[in-house]
């Protein structure tokens, strides 16, 4: 009998952890990923304001540097909602997808903001 409940014991020991660990891994990234996303756009709506304030010619330019930060933003955010519906699993493979989708963020915002403070020394 008290072997029974060892063996019950050890095979609860070792199956829960396991899928728990797994499931705060994927809810922890996803945080920080929505926290970095919330940096990003906000950072891109100062930008915008900015813009407002840029000349004709320039403001057209930059416009399509915000556009294209948008785009991206808007890719990253569809690639950290495909991964929070994923399963435990599947979340991993979707991971270095949504980690490529944030550096395109990164890389988006300071080519928009590389031009923005060329053009403001311009003036």
């Amino acid at each position: 009998m008290r072997f029974l409940f060892l063996l019950g014991a050890i095979s609860l020991m070792m199956a829960g952890p396991a899928p728990a660990a797994s499931s705060h891994q994927q809810t922890s990234y996803a945080g920080k990923v929505q926290t970095e996303l919330d940096h990003w756009g906000a950072k891109a709506q100062e930008l915008q304001m900015r813009s407002q304030r840029a000349g004709a010619r320039s403001r057209e330019e930059l416009d399509r540097h915000l556009q294209n930060l948008d785009g991206s933003l808007h890719t990253a955010k569809n690639k950290l909602e495909e991964m929070r519906s994923s399963t435990e699993n599947k979340w991993k493979t979707i991971r270095p997808e949504v980690d490529h989708a944030l550096a395109d963020v990164r890389r988006a915002y300071r080519k928009t903001w590389t031009y923005f403070k060329k053009h403001q020394k311009e003036k």
